[in-house]
């Protein structure tokens, strides 16, 4: 299903989990004794009472029922998680909309806030509420609680987490300090922003001051064994830094590409020819006209753990799993030949000798 789609799902689950159980009267089902004959059935919600007898059912306010309207703590209780409920299911909905759409964060982790809160009121609601009540009418109700306080209580819970998930799979109190490759000192959190990849409509090329593959920050890139045949090879990254919002590669010739996920044209999987090993490689294609690819190997050096859910214990796997993260922000960017590979862990589509790689690497002048 895809990050995205995991982001979504849970968001429209706790709405749709948060809506039903504020909107439905079913927070206490009661018994009714003292009546003789046929006693009717009793319903409690947030806002009303509906009771049933004989196939004739009413509904009633809290506000004319003495023993109920004497309940001030349940009637606080319950007003808030009502009205909490509708706002927070709102506001998430609406929030996550905005969130993956790339245009606010703040509505999502709102609607966290307000949902935490209603779980909290949704506990405090069946605490408060008068369980054994003679009063009505001289009636006495044994009440047990119903359906709607555990759905709300549980979608409150997953609202949230949901409000709170970023667009990266992880926390949205998470930010992405981005990692200067080679010499200098990595800039500090107060002066890079999360999303400091400067957009532009082609990956800007400057050179990386020194050959060296020393992080600068706490999140370091995986080694991999040195490969002498990668050098015969084109496009080859030597490294790469990835982020939630794209990825920063030093490629054999020392230079620093910065590419977004947005800017990506296309994500190609290939099987080296038998010269090489036959090992698989990604190439990741800016949209850009006249772009080359930037080539992934399994020797390439990455910071993996960045990926969701972190990194897999093989390099195919990684592959894979950077390949899916690209797609889950570019729709589309995955070719047709190479969705085997990436989505059904099927081996990618292999270059019977080295001729064909040649022919394939031409297109790219």
């Amino acid at each position: 299903m895809g990050a995205q789609g995991t982001r979504l799902g849970t968001a429209a689950a706790a709405v749709a989990l948060v809506l039903v159980g504020v909107l439905t009267n079913h927070w206490y089902v009661a018994s009714v004794s003292g009546l003789g004959g046929d006693a009717p059935a009793a319903h409690f919600g947030l806002r009303v009472l509906s009771e049933c007898a004989s196939g004739a059912c009413i509904t009633a306010s809290y506000s004319g029922m003495p023993a109920i309207g004497a309940g001030a703590a349940f009637k606080f209780f319950a007003s808030v998680t009502f009205f909490g409920g509708l706002a927070g299911g709102i506001l998430l909905a609406v929030g996550v909309a905005l969130r993956e759409l790339k245009s606010v964060d703040n509505i999502a982790a709102a609607a966290s806030m307000i949902l935490g809160l209603v779980g909290f009121t949704s506990i405090a609601t069946v605490v408060a509420f008068p369980a054994q009540s003679p009063a009505i009418a001289g009636v006495q109700i044994d009440t047990s609680i119903g359906f709607s306080f555990y759905i709300t209580l549980v979608g409150a819970i997953v609202g949230a987490f949901a409000g709170r998930l970023r667009e990266s799979g992880g926390w949205e109190g998470r930010t992405y300090v981005p990692v200067r490759l080679g010499g200098g000192p990595s800039p500090s959190p107060a002066a890079a922003p999360a999303r400091s990849l400067t957009p532009a409509s082609a990956p800007s090329l400057t050179p990386a001051p020194a050959r060296s593959l020393t992080p600068a920050s706490a999140r370091s890139l995986t080694p991999a064994p040195t490969d002498p045949k990668s050098s015969a090879l084109r496009f080859v990254a030597r490294s790469i830094e990835i982020s939630g919002v794209g990825m920063t590669a030093i490629l054999e010739d020392a230079t620093q590409v910065d590419l977004l996920w947005s800017q990506v044209g296309r994500v190609i999987a290939r099987q080296l020819p038998p010269e090489f090993d036959q090992r698989p490689f990604v190439d990741i294609v800016p949209a850009a006209s006249g772009s080359k690819p930037i080539r992934i190997l399994p020797t390439t050096q990455a910071n993996w753990g960045e990926l969701p859910g972190g990194a897999d214990v093989s390099s195919q796997g990684n592959l894979r799993k950077l390949g899916a993260m690209i797609e889950d922000h570019r729709r589309g960017a995955i070719e047709p030949n190479s969705t085997g590979f990436f989505l059904e862990n099927q081996r990618a589509p292999a270059f019977p000798a080295a001729r064909q790689l040649a022919e394939y690497d031409a297109q790219y002048g």
